[in-house]
């Protein structure tokens, strides 16, 4: 829709549909390429609402995974996490990141599109931004919100680094 506001409500209202349970994923399947398409859009809060919605359409189960895969969601909500200049779209996807890796299939994509460096890269990044290079001080000079926001944004980073080490881990030792 040429309509901002419009754009943004749908987002936020899909991703609400999709929030509270998988009873809906089968009609709300057909609303994974616009959302895909939103994470392009000039307004953040339409490219998070984009973003959440698609990380809740796995939050209760993989069957919309197929889908999500085919659109390419994975690679942009990548690209949105570690690049975006928008510190509320990163946190987004980095979140609706997050819910994907609770699942294997999707941790296994996200292994296969080498997110493990893109996000070691991007942590330390954020990093050095707050605190400055090699230093793990607290923020001093950075705005408060901003701050608090980098400093989820590291959480979240560290969290899916995790999971994704684990399963890298898992992939290297397994027997071919």
């Amino acid at each position: 829709d040429k309509d901002d506001q419009v754009r943004t409500a749908a987002s936020f209202a899909i991703g609400n549909a999709a929030f509270h349970s998988d009873a809906l994923y089968n009609r709300l399947g057909a609303a994974v390429g616009p959302l895909v398409a939103l994470l392009s859009d000039s307004l953040p809060n339409t490219k998070s609402n984009a973003a959440c919605a698609l990380g809740n359409l796995l939050l209760h189960s993989g069957k919309l995974w197929p889908r999500l895969k085919k659109e390419k969601c994975t690679e942009k909500l990548l690209d949105i996490a570690t690049a975006d200049a928008q510190k509320s779209c990163q946190l987004a996807a980095l979140q609706s990141l997050r819910v994907a890796s609770k699942r294997k299939e999707c941790v296994e994509y996200l292994v296969e599109l080498r997110a493990l460096r893109r996000l070691e890269d991007h942590t330390e990044d954020l990093r050095e931004r707050v605190h400055g290079p090699n230093s793990k001080a607290r923020p001093q000079t950075v705005a408060a919100s901003r701050a608090s926001q980098t400093q989820a944004a590291i959480g979240h980073c560290s969290r899916l680094i995790r999971s994704l080490a684990a399963a890298e881990q898992n992939r290297m030792s397994s027997p071919s």
